[in-house]
């Protein structure tokens, strides 16, 4: 889950409350929520498509993947 962030819609604490009950929300029902600002998008669009193509590749957005990676520590 991607969420582009701008300072626009987060002048209130209202705002970033629900915001981070939207990411409880989502990381509770298995998703991987990545925030990101709209400086980060268009200034430095190419590092941010580097990490988010670090993160699929290690399938960090799969919900069942990051469980069993989690789990497979535990055991160890």
């Amino acid at each position: 889950m991607l969420e582009l962030d701008s300072v626009e819609h987060h002048t209130n604490r209202l705002a970033y409350e629900t915001d981070r009950h939207r990411d409880l929300t989502l990381h509770t029902l298995g998703y991987l929520c990545v925030r990101l600002t709209y400086r980060q998008v268009f200034d430095q669009g190419e590092a941010v498509m580097t990490s988010l193509l670090t993160l699929i590749r290690r399938r960090e957005h799969y919900f069942q993947h990051r469980h069993r990676r989690r789990r497979n520590r535990l055991a160890a």
